[in-house]
């Protein structure tokens, strides 16, 4: 897997990682709206009282967020269940993210933290 991949451009430009790994960017994609979809629901955002709330970590912290299933569910099972590529989690997403929170190893994030860490810091 040549090639390089610069967070600030998510353009798919010749050489890019992106192109390679097109498939999965889309399929994490997808993961993170499930994720989100879930997350909105548990912690009643759809509420009227709810609407003009703004976003933040601790949002699963609110209404029925505590029973979201994605709080406990690892972001790395259900980007795999989604069939994103082993390569794509050992090549892209974690030399990516380890550096931003200073840590070795993702696997055990919850799936909650995608979107919100694709806010903060997008891939």
């Amino acid at each position: 897997h040549e090639g390089f991949l610069w967070g600030a451009d998510p353009r798919p430009v010749e050489g890019s990682l992106r192109n390679h790994f097109a498939r999965d960017f889309y399929r994490y994609t997808c993961v993170n709206r499930l994720v989100q979809q879930v997350t909105d629901f548990f912690c009643l955002s759809w509420a009227p009282w709810k609407w003009g709330d703004t976003k933040s970590m601790y949002t699963n912290h609110t209404g029925l967020g505590f029973l979201n299933p994605f709080n406990v569910y690892p972001l790395y099972n259900i980007c795999r269940l989604f069939g994103v590529s082993q390569a794509w989690w050992d090549i892209i997403f974690t030399p990516y993210y380890t550096a931003s929170f200073l840590v070795d190893e993702l696997r055990p994030f919850p799936a909650v933290f995608g979107p919100i860490i694709e806010e903060q810091i997008p891939l």
